[in-house]
């Protein structure tokens, strides 16, 4: 069976549409692909480059914040109260200082089972510097826990009682006061704690 004209001059002129349409399909994908990459790039690159002005702007704001905590933590330590239960806390070390070490064990150790009640922690808690501590605290509501410790490491003033009675073996204290530093300056790592349920620094 023979094809007449008309029919395989549409079967001609098909072949060849196809063949037109695929060689302009290819290179159609061709550019798509390309301008897709490149604006794919493009995006990346410029999403990095926001996400980095962000960050910087951040670390800006947070080393302000820091300072400023740093200047305003500086202030307090002049305040007389406090600097007055720090020369009490150093005073009654002054006749039994070897005393006073032997028996910081023994209360380190019962301090969390001590209720607010107990003598030790009255001791603590009820005096003018603690009710300055507790004053700043309010006020200053970025301070979860404020205290003050005597030369020893013991604490002598704070806002609320303490997770710890002793704070020397703590790795802020020995930065900040501990192998003859005095008021060197330590920020910590952010991490959560247990005894405020909050995370700090």
């Amino acid at each position: 069976m023979t094809l007449s004209e008309p029919t395989r001059k549409f079967a001609f002129d098909f072949r060849m549409l196809s063949i037109l349409l695929l060689l302009a399909v290819v290179p159609l994908l061709v550019v798509t692909w390309w301008l897709f990459t490149n604006y794919q790039n493009a995006y990346l690159e410029r999403s990095g480059a926001n996400l980095a002005a962000v960050a910087d702007m951040t670390l800006g704001h947070i080393n302000s914040y820091l300072q400023h905590q740093i200047i305003e933590t500086a202030a307090i330590t002049e305040v007389p109260v406090l600097r007055e239960v720090i020369k009490k806390g150093n005073a009654d070390l002054a006749g039994n200082l070897g005393q006073v070490r032997k028996a910081i064990p023994a209360l380190a150790a019962r301090w969390r089972s001590l209720d607010a009640g107990s003598p030790e922690v009255t001791a603590i808690l009820h005096n003018p510097a603690s009710d300055f501590l507790r004053r700043y605290a309010s006020v200053h509501r970025s301070y979860r826990t404020v205290m003050v410790t005597d030369f020893l490491g013991r604490t002598v003033a704070a806002n609320e009682k303490t997770t710890d009675y002793y704070q020397a073996d703590k790795d802020w204290w020995k930065e900040t006061y501990g192998d003859g530093r005095r008021g060197t300056v330590y920020i910590g790592d952010a991490g959560y704690d247990d005894s405020t349920g909050v995370y700090s620094m």
